[in-house]
C-alpha cells in the first residue's frame, strides 16, 4: 500500500439488507458537501454527507463488527474516529483532487507506520473512488514532476479501499445514485482539522512537483 498509497480489500464485510435499509433511512438527512473541480467550479449539490452517531458502534451488532474489522487495519496506535455516510445523486460530478488532511510539516514527518489512514466501504455495487497513485510521494518531499493520471477504483458491495492520508484522491462522478461509508483512522501524531479539505488546484504551491504532476 505504501508504494501506490492505497489497497483494495475485496469482501471486507457482508452488507445485509437490514443494514442497508437502515443506512438508506439515515442518509435522508444528509447535507451537501464540496463538489467542484477545475473544469466545473460551481457545486452541483449532488454529493451529500451524514455524520454517523458513534452510538451506532456500541449498540448495533453490524456496526460493532465493522468497528472491530476496521481496528485491525492500522497499527495499535491508529484510532477510528469520525465516520460518515456519503451519497451521490444521479449526475453527480467528480470532486477535485484533494487530501482530507493538510499536508503540513507534521503530516510530512509521518512514517509508513504513523501516517493516518482513510477507509471507504461500498454499500452497493458500482461504488467508485478516484485516486492519483503514488501522489503521496510528492507530498512527502519534492520530486521531479511527472504526470500522475487519475485512476478510478471500482468496488462491489462489501468491498473496501484503505488509503493513506497523504494520497491525493477525490469522489468520482456517478450517473446513478450511490451510498457508501467513509471513516478515518487517525494517529495521535497528527491532528486533523475535521472541517478542512486541502484541494490541489486551490491550495497547492503552483511551483511544487505535486501541482505540476496531478492531471485531473
Amino acid at each position: 500500500m505504501n508504494s501506490q498509497g492505497y489497497r483494495i480489500i475485496k469482501n471486507f464485510i457482508e452488507v445485509d439488507n437490514d443494514t442497508f435499509d437502515l443506512m438508506g433511512k439515515l442518509i435522508k438527512t444528509a447535507q451537501p458537501i464540496f463538489n467542484d473541480n477545475p473544469m466545473a467550479r460551481r457545486n452541483d449539490n449532488k454529493r451529500l454527507q451524514l455524520d454517523l452517531n458513534p452510538k451506532l458502534y456500541r449498540i448495533d451488532p453490524w456496526f460493532k463488527l465493522l468497528r472491530d474489522k476496521i481496528d485491525e487495519l492500522g497499527s495499535p496506535d491508529h484510532i477510528m474516529t469520525d465516520s460518515f455516510l456519503l451519497s451521490s445523486l444521479p449526475g453527480c460530478k467528480a470532486q477535485a483532487a484533494h487530501t482530507d488532511y493538510v499536508p503540513d510539516e507534521v503530516l510530512k514527518a509521518t512514517t509508513d507506520d504513523t501516517v493516518p489512514l482513510l477507509f471507504l466501504l461500498a454499500l452497493e455495487d458500482n461504488t467508485f473512488l478516484n485516486v492519483w497513485p503514488a501522489s503521496h510521494h510528492h507530498i512527502q518531499k519534492e520530486l521531479r514532476s511527472s504526470p500522475i493520471y487519475r485512476q478510478t477504483v471500482c468496488l462491489n458491495k462489501g468491498d473496501a479501499v484503505l488509503f493513506r492520508a497523504d494520497l491525493v484522491h477525490g469522489g468520482a462522478a456517478y450517473n446513478t445514485s450511490n451510498m457508501r461509508l467513509h471513516a478515518y483512522l487517525d494517529h495521535p501524531s497528527v491532528t486533523r482539522d475535521p472541517n478542512r479539505t486541502w484541494i490541489v488546484y486551490k491550495h497547492a504551491d503552483k511551483s511544487s512537483s505535486l501541482y505540476a504532476s496531478i492531471i485531473e
